[in-house]
């Protein structure tokens, strides 16, 4: 396939999908067991792994909505004031700050959605009485082609360093395939952060999930040729970093 061909691919992570593939693989669905529910509940449990996973799909492109492309213009005007050149030039320390501040918009939509999901996840442990579950945030994206992996891999870890203490570990996987220079072929990428420095069993279940997902993927008639499993994090650029999510 053409890269053009290729950005037109889309994956299997519906909500729909993940509904069916958890009860496949000895997890459910948190409002079919509690239809009652009167708490904001996140999506799965696994009783067995003891793992509360909330999904949430980034369906919209963020950068095209009329708020942060207000905030884009207000930033590039800012700049061409302050500096008397726009981004555009060869400066490369104005473009590099153009760069560093235009990324920095994404983070305030993604830290809503990160707020949503560890406020769910520890909504489900007190209600359901799982305190001894860990949470697992996993974001999907769809439809958000603007932040490469290392960029979305880097703003993930600052705002999980904030406030999301009930979210142990983050799996960003995107539904669209990534290119990496180097690499023979582009990828759909299943890419875990971890709060603790050793996650333990949870990189265990982290890593058997997809692994089962992948499986399941192909069995809907995902396009796979190759498939890599990687502890280099060069792809991500991030590193353990303590008892916090790594900064990258």
């Amino acid at each position: 396939m053409t890269e053009d061909e290729l950005s037109e691919q889309r994956g299997s992570a519906t909500e729909a999908n993940w509904d069916e593939f958890v009860s496949q693989v000895g997890g459910y669905k948190v409002s079919d067991r509690f239809p009652r529910a009167e708490f904001e509940n996140a999506d799965y449990v696994f009783p067995v792994h003891k793992v509360i996973v909330e999904l949430k799909i980034i369906e919209n492109e963020i950068d095209k909505t009329q708020q942060f492309r207000q905030k884009a213009d207000a930033l590039w005007r800012r700049l061409s004031n302050e500096h008397g050149r726009t981004p555009l030039s060869l400066d490369p320390k104005i473009t590099a700050e153009y760069l560093r501040e235009f990324l920095s918009l994404f983070r305030a939509p993604i830290a809503r959605i990160a707020k949503k999901a560890n406020k769910q996840i520890k909504s489900t442990k007190l209600h359901l009485a799982l305190q001894d579950h860990s949470g697992v945030w996993l974001l999907v994206n769809d439809n958000l082609r603007e932040l490469a992996p290392k960029p979305m891999l880097h703003t993930l870890c600052r705002i999980l360093n904030g406030s999301s203490k009930s979210v142990d570990a983050c799996i960003y996987l995107t539904n669209h395939y990534v290119i990496t220079p180097g690499d023979d072929y582009a990828r759909v990428l299943w890419a875990p952060l971890y709060r603790a420095h050793d996650p333990g069993e949870l990189k265990d279940f982290v890593d058997w999930l997809g692994r089962a997902w992948f499986d399941f993927a192909i069995g809907l008639g995902d396009p796979f040729d190759d498939r890599l499993e990687t502890d280099d994090y060069e792809l991500s650029g991030s590193k353990a970093a303590g008892a916090k999510f790594p900064a990258i």
